[in-house]
């Protein structure tokens, strides 16, 4: 199936917004992960992300190592034998090495000291000690993840149990079950990286990947997966909301020009996500944030005791001098025509709530939908209906409604 133009658009504009500020500075990491956190609504988000480019970036290959290369690799491997040098007082046990044996009387001054060799077939080789560690950081990665838990129907989450059934039988198998789960050492490694085998070449390949994004990724493979795998987790409604909030960004800065923006999303304490300031004008973009009290909550108080809040997805608040002027956005990810038109009701209830702080001409609220909108925006429709396409082009539909409420 093909993707839609907005995920497409979603996909390349976010791993920018949440990687570098409004002066295309890096943002320190520990501001990413607070950041991706909250738009994911996902404690832990930037783990579980560089966890899913180590497990499915197709770039690092550790689904076909885990998945084809290690089971075929594992069937043909053989033991190799070396001989434990042990010495022993009381009597020999084994092969005795007597030059070492000599060599031992002499130092301790007791004859019944030997120094014996024996045979002991094992697999602890650089390669193997490398396959181990892998098959440990997956299935570690695999359970932090949680995939039973994941939404459903994503082609990515049915291949995540399948890797964990592969790797841990890979755990358990003759080869690889005695060996110490640790860290391939340096010289180790350098075995590797000279071994010939294809199948030790992916294997370090996968090892580099992992090491890039874990424990502490790398901006530039962070910036990859987040890329492909930032918001799968998230909902398809969730995503669509993103989407509208970074598509808005795009037309102010578009039709704001000269404005000096500042991205706050990373500020524990923000309110806005957005700011942009040009003399004595400023822009505040708010995103899925409390409306503020109003009519409706004052009834529910007055009639109930209890007060609600109204939440539109995205409220873009525009000042300058004594004046302030708000313009709510829904975003609505649904083509159904039922749905669509129960939202236009209940946006009039929005602007009901509220009526003193929008403009007095122009659209109050515009509603997003993903599908295409057949007709034009009027000026004279309190609420609009804007499709994706008319939020991503320039002289789209938003953009139009954007330009009624900054004049």
């Amino acid at each position: 199936m093909t993707e839609p133009a907005w995920e497409s658009f979603l996909r390349d504009r976010f791993p920018r917004y949440l990687l570098r500020d409004a002066r295309g500075e890096p943002r320190p990491l520990p501001a990413v992960e607070t950041a991706l956190a909250r738009l994911t609504e996902s404690a832990g988000a930037l783990t579980r992300l560089a966890e899913l480019g180590f497990l499915l970036d197709p770039t690092i290959g550790t689904a076909t190592f885990i998945v084809e290369t290690l089971p075929a690799f594992l069937r043909s491997v053989l033991p190799t034998t070396q001989r434990d040098i042990t010495e022993r007082h009381g009597g020999a046990r084994g092969r005795v090495d007597w030059a070492r044996t000599f060599a031992a009387q002499s130092r301790t001054q007791d004859t019944t000291t030997f120094v014996c060799t024996a045979p002991r077939r094992t697999f602890e080789r650089a390669e193997l000690i490398l396959m181990r560690w892998l098959v440990a950081r997956v299935l570690g990665a695999i359970d932090d993840l949680h995939p039973a838990s994941l939404p459903a129907g994503k082609g990515w989450t049915s291949l995540l149990p399948e890797m964990h059934r592969v790797a841990s039988s890979a755990a358990s198998h003759a080869a690889l079950r005695d060996l110490p789960v640790r860290a391939p050492a340096p010289q180790e490694r350098a075995s590797a990286v000279a071994n010939p085998l294809d199948a030790v070449k992916q294997a370090v390949r996968v090892l580099a990947g992992h090491d890039e994004l874990l424990p502490q990724p790398s901006l530039r493979a962070l910036a990859a997966s987040m890329h492909e795998f930032a918001l799968v987790p998230v909902s398809d409604d969730r995503r669509f909301e993103i989407f509208v909030l970074l598509a808005l960004a795009e037309r102010i800065d578009a039709l704001f020009p000269g404005a000096t923006r500042k991205d706050a999303l990373i500020e524990a304490d923000r309110e806005h996500v957005f700011e942009w300031s040009r003399g004595d004008e400023v822009l505040h973009l708010y995103f899925d944030q409390s409306a503020g009290s109003g009519h409706h909550d004052d009834v529910m108080a007055h009639y109930f005791g209890q007060r609600t809040a109204i939440r539109p997805d995205i409220r873009l608040s525009h000042r300058r001098h004594t004046t302030h002027r708000t313009l709510y956005l829904d975003a609505k990810n649904s083509e159904e025509f039922s749905y669509l038109a129960a939202s236009h009701l209940k946006m009039h209830g929005y602007i009901a709530h509220k009526p003193h702080v929008f403009a007095d001409r122009g659209a109050r609220v515009v509603i997003v939908c993903p599908g295409r909108v057949m007709g034009h925006v009027r000026d004279i429709d309190p609420v609009v209906f804007v499709g994706a396409k008319g939020c991503m082009e320039e002289a789209g539909g938003l953009e139009q409604v954007l330009r009624t409420f900054l004049s």
